[in-house]
């Protein structure tokens, strides 16, 4: 609260100064108009990212599972994320645990590290749920581990706007998601993944569950077609290139000799 009320107080300082507001979510936007930080002088312009080797990639998903070590049988769900409070893992732990009571033929990967590793090793040695998990740290080629994905899940507590679910739903991964607005300004329930409590750990389990089950389920949110254009880098420059252009902020045009 305490670091949060010193944003929010640098922000009302900068407003007074700044010209124009890029916002990355509409929940931002929100929060910037209830904190009066902003009217209209802003634009939405997502956070984009180079999209292409998600849509194109072309792999040996088998080779994958064999370098994590994970049977060929089992249902993988995996978590794109660093190692911070901000992303839940604890959450996920407690719900993982829950699954896995249930159904052990399931392997959870977080591809992320950080500062909470040891604790989160800890947590899943003390619950015996360590073989069920594999923490591989940071990943470069992150399309590859997404591929093997049966399920993307966020447990995050709190989001702008999360480029992992964006990357999940390029590769076509059926998602669920923490009912925050930013994960909700991706996921849309029921149609390409599902939202649920993140603090209601028996129906978020439940919900894991019944898409482990329902293949259908997973055919029909897999299919889903999505919008994603907005979120590539390129579109995103465009945009970035057309608004400073706009707002005559010193670009000038070349003179021909």
């Amino acid at each position: 609260k305490i670091k949060n009320s010193i944003y929010i107080s640098i922000e009302k300082i900068i407003s007074k100064i700044n010209s124009h507001f890029i916002f990355v979510s509409k929940k931002d936007i929100n929060t910037a108009m209830k904190h009066k930080f902003t009217k209209n002088n802003f634009t939405l312009i997502r956070s984009g990212f180079p999209i292409k080797k998600f849509l194109e990639w072309r792999g040996n998903k088998n080779i994958i599972k064999e370098k994590y070590k994970i049977p060929k049988d089992h249902f993988i769900c995996g978590v794109i994320a660093p190692f911070k409070p901000q992303k839940g893992l604890f959450h996920l732990i407690n719900i993982a645990e829950i699954v896995i009571k249930e159904n052990k033929n399931v392997v959870f990967i977080i591809a992320g590290d950080g500062s909470l590793r040891n604790k989160l090793t800890k947590s899943l040695k003390e619950k015996g749920l360590l073989k069920y998990f594999r923490l591989p740290g940071f990943i470069d080629d992150v399309e590859n581990i997404i591929s093997i994905f049966d399920l993307g899940i966020s447990t995050a507590l709190w989001e702008g706007l999360p480029q992992s679910l964006i990357q999940l739903r390029l590769m076509k991964k059926t998602v669920i998601a923490s009912d925050i607005p930013g994960n909700k300004e991706v996921i849309i329930d029921g149609k390409n993944g599902f939202t649920h409590n993140i603090n209601d750990y028996k129906g978020f389990s439940k919900k894991i569950l019944s898409i482990i089950n329902n293949n259908k389920l997973r055919n029909k949110t897999d299919n889903y077609k999505d919008n994603l254009t907005n979120w590539d880098a390129d579109y995103m420059v465009k945009e970035q290139e057309l608004l400073y252009k706009s707002l005559n902020l010193g670009f000038k045009k070349n003179k021909k000799k």
